[in-house]
Formats: structure tokens, C-alpha cells, sequence
């Protein structure tokens, strides 16, 4: 199965970033998210069973619940060739690292990471100047408390991916 280890997003700021995409949509082409945002801590990608990423969960079970705030527009892999737009996190990314190195040790994996939440994949730029601007402009979703961390389930389909929750690990106070 294809899985991943994420953090919901509330349902409050999914409408900012529904708002955010549709400002996109002036001059890029490509699949945007459309609903369901989570914050990807870990892409697993092919896993046989989930035992052994629940196992790797477990290594999270004493990290507290903590604040995130998510505060500028970025793009990967660079500005000169976008195929990625995310939304960055500012409050919270010192314990997301940390989060991601348990994991990876865990896993028996060394990776880099960066916290951010992808919002669309691109196809097609029309206008890269109005694109680089609208990556500049200040994003202030507000900030909400991480409390649990889920493992996905991830079907591929014509229509997009499907995303099951397969296991939940609270975070404590």
C-alpha cells in the first residue's frame, strides 16, 4: 500500500487556502488540491504493511502538542521552473524537524525536510512575473494546535487520490 504520516488541517483554514488557490488559477494550469489538506510529515511511498510505519509513529508518542502558523507562499524545485506551490510554515517548524528526524531515524532513512503544505501542482505558467508576485504576497492563515498525527492510506484514481486514515497517534499536553 502507499502511505504517508500527516497532520490535518482544520477545517477553518481550508477555506484561506481554497481562497489563496483561486488566486492562482489566474495565470497557472494544473491539479490543485481540493479539499482534505494535511501537513505530509513523512511520505512513505510502497510499504507492505503498516505495522511498521504505526512502529515508527510510536517513536512521536512524547512529543507534546504544539502550534502551527503557516506564513509565506513558496515554490519547488526553484522560481525558474515551478511544478510545486505550498504555503510555508513559520511557528511550529523547529518541532516538525524534529518530528521528521524521529521518523527518518525510526524508518532507517536520512532526508531532508520542509515543513510546508503543497497547494497545487503545475502544468502550465502564463504569466511567470504575475506568478512570482503573487509568491511574494505576505499569507496569514492563523495558527491552530497539532494534537494528533495520522498514517494515510493513499489510492491512486482517475479523480485524484483517496486518503484513508489508517491509524491516529494523539500527541499529549
Amino acid at each position: 500500500m502507499r502511505a504517508f504520516i500527516a497532520i490535518d488541517i482544520p477545517e477553518e483554514m481550508q477555506e484561506k487556502i481554497r481562497e489563496i488557490q483561486g488566486g492562482l488559477r489566474e495565470f497557472v494550469t494544473g491539479s490543485f488540491q481540493k479539499g482534505n489538506f494535511h501537513l505530509t510529515l513523512k511520505f512513505l511511498g510502497e510499504v507492505k504493511e503498516a505495522k511498521k510505519a504505526i512502529r515508527a509513529m510510536e517513536s512521536l508518542k512524547d512529543t507534546k502538542k504544539f502550534t502551527i502558523h503557516f506564513s509565506c507562499l513558496g515554490a519547488f524545485p526553484n522560481e525558474r521552473y515551478i511544478r510545486v506551490i505550498w504555503i510555508g510554515v513559520s511557528k511550529g517548524s523547529r518541532e516538525l524537524e524534529e518530528i521528521s528526524r524521529s521518523l527518518n531515524e525510526s524508518l532507517g532513512q536520512e532526508e531532508g525536510y520542509v515543513p510546508h503544505l503543497t497547494i497545487a501542482r503545475v502544468r502550465e505558467v502564463s504569466d511567470k512575473g504575475k506568478l512570482l508576485e503573487y509568491l511574494e504576497k505576505p499569507v496569514d492563515l492563523g495558527e491552530f494546535q497539532a494534537d494528533k498525527v495520522h498514517l494515510y492510506k493513499s489510492e491512486l484514481s482517475p479523480q485524484g487520490a483517496i486518503h484513508t486514515k489508517i491509524h491516529t497517534l494523539d500527541l499529549p499536553d
